[in-house]
């Protein structure tokens, strides 16, 4: 009965020691982690206009004063929408994406607002929040005037 007891192992030597599956298993969940907290700060931090390239999306005359024109603006090798409004005194460039879920809005002229369809958020010409369940104003992009074009660039705020 004594010899039996000493043959088998102890409890504690068998908690302390790490076989190879299991450090596999530790060092695949580290791995994992660290890359979706990269994935997570790129979301939430997104590149500056600085970082981006900034791209000809039109000529001044292309742009009526007042009203909102979707371009395309290609950065980081993605398309996406950029709502260009010129003013009498000065230009903005707007994101085609709501601040509450990124879902494309759309400029109503009836209504003189951007309107998402998705939960009904409201933002005026200025980029504004009117009403909705959206935490903030439309994102902006870089927009520059320079000769004959009309330059966008990455996100602002």
């Amino acid at each position: 009965m004594s010899e039996a007891k000493r043959s088998r192992p102890d409890e504690s030597d068998q908690a302390s020691t790490l076989d190879r599956r299991g450090f596999l298993s530790i060092a695949i969940g580290f791995v994992l982690s660290f890359a979706y907290l990269g994935t997570a700060l790129r979301f939430l931090y997104p590149p500056s206009a600085r970082t981006a390239e900034t791209q000809k999306v039109g000529r001044p005359d292309d742009f009526v004063p007042g009203k909102p024109r979707l371009v395309t603006y290609t950065g980081a090798g993605v398309g996406d929408g950029v709502y260009i409004v010129r003013r009498e005194d000065h230009w903005d460039a707007f994101d085609l994406h709501c601040t509450h879920l990124e879902c494309p809005v759309g400029w109503y002229e009836r209504t003189g607002e951007f309107l998402c369809p998705c939960h009904g958020s409201s933002f005026d010409i200025s980029g504004r929040n009117l009403g909705g369940p959206a935490p903030g104003p439309l994102r902006r992009h870089l927009v520059e005037v320079r000769g004959d074009g009309v330059y966008v660039g990455g996100l602002i705020t």
